[in-house]
């Protein structure tokens, strides 16, 4: 179908991201795929709220741990879950007191080097019901190395955490 009109073309399906796109760099025709695009523009997106300095909104994600008497206690995974790349996690108990454990994600991974986290503990906690902030197994949440962590068991509680791309680093805490 050489030489039509774009608005003449068949309608395409569903698109996978192997897709052709034409692009000029330097005065030069290349292509590049759907994916290519997408990546750039979700890193663009990433670098202008890394770098903007207007308003910044937390919409939190909201979780609801239960723990245990006794151990093992329960570990809340925030890697690998529908919580990985929120910056505001609301925490919510619940079940009977006890403890549970709240394991942040590699701090050394790109999509964590740089990243901050900020965790609320919601008004079911107190002192018989606690979660323990904590770095992965082999990792620091400051000086902390699992399963050591940081204890939350006051309602309204919160931890902002920060990662320098080697460790988890407690930047902000409010009891």
């Amino acid at each position: 179908m050489p030489n039509l009109p774009i608005s003449r073309l068949p309608p395409s399906t569903e698109l996978q991201g192997n897709e052709l796109f034409a692009d000029v760099q330097n005065g030069i025709t290349k292509y590049t795929t759907l994916d290519q695009v997408n990546n750039y523009v979700t890193s663009s997106i990433n670098n202008y709220n890394q770098t903007n300095t207007g308003n910044i909104y937390l919409v939190p994600v909201f979780i609801t741990i239960t723990g245990a008497s006794s151990t093992p206690y329960p570990e809340h995974y925030v890697t690998g879950s529908t919580y990985e790349n929120t910056s505001m996690i609301d925490v919510n108990w619940s079940g009977s007191n006890g403890e549970a454990h709240i394991v942040l994600p590699d701090a050394t991974s790109e999509t964590s080097t740089y990243r901050s986290i900020r965790f609320v503990m919601g008004s079911q906690f107190e002192s018989n019901t606690k979660a323990v902030l904590m770095a992965p197994p082999g990792q620091f949440l400051d000086n902390d190395q699992y399963p050591a962590g940081y204890t939350l068991d006051k309602a309204h509680e919160g931890i902002m955490v920060w990662s320098d791309g080697t460790r988890w680093i407690r930047i902000q805490t409010k009891a």
